[in-house]
């Protein structure tokens, strides 16, 4: 299975983003940080949205997306603008989507809303969000809403805007289930080798 992996960075997407990250205890203040995107400004959300397209075409098919944060806001209006505008990709879209502290799709494209059009993203969709989550609270859950809840995965740990890892041991593994069933959905036969 093909994940979609981060596009290529660019040296002018290097930003430090404004307010708080979540991160600061983490990083020192020096540190610079990569952005798909400059939060709010629907020029460069638009350029983000042009260069996942292309990538996309140019290095796919890929079986899913998996996207963090503010790259889950990207991924989102991707699958969206797919469902709802029949943009078609020239290599097939993402089979399924994994949004970690996930956020909705456009938020950061200059509006809050999502155009006129209801849709939802109807591949097999794994939301994992903290219940602690005091940068992007709300975002995750109503990103959830969606997407088709027929084949939607939803793992709520105790953590805040973070990747679970090894000190929450049970979201881990709920996690990590969370995404193989999703797989497993793509790939029935997947399941019988393993």
């Amino acid at each position: 299975m093909d994940i979609l992996p981060n596009p290529e960075i660019k040296d002018q997407d290097l930003s430090r983003p404004e307010g708080g990250t979540g991160i600061e205890g983490l990083v020192s203040p020096e540190d610079q940080f990569f952005a798909y995107y400059r939060p709010n400004s629907a020029r460069s959300f638009s350029k983000a949205m042009a260069d996942l397209r292309d990538y996309i075409a140019t290095e796919g098919p890929f079986d899913g997306i998996m996207a963090f944060s503010q790259s889950s806001s990207l991924a989102a209006a991707l699958l969206l603008e797919q469902e709802y505008m029949a943009v078609n990709m020239p290599r097939g879209k993402p089979r399924c989507a994994i949004f970690i502290s996930g956020r909705l799709p456009f938020i950061d494209a200059g509006h809050d809303e999502l155009p006129d059009q209801p849709s939802k993203i109807e591949v097999p969709t794994v939301h994992i969000w903290g219940a602690n989550d005091d940068l992007e609270p709300g975002n995750a859950e109503e990103l959830s809403k969606l997407c088709n809840s027929r084949c939607t995965s939803i793992v709520i740990h105790n953590g805040g805007h973070e990747v679970p890892g090894p000190s929450d041991h049970r979201a881990l593994i709920a996690s990590t289930h969370a995404i193989r069933r999703a797989a497993v959905a793509l790939d029935p036969v997947s399941e019988v080798a393993q």
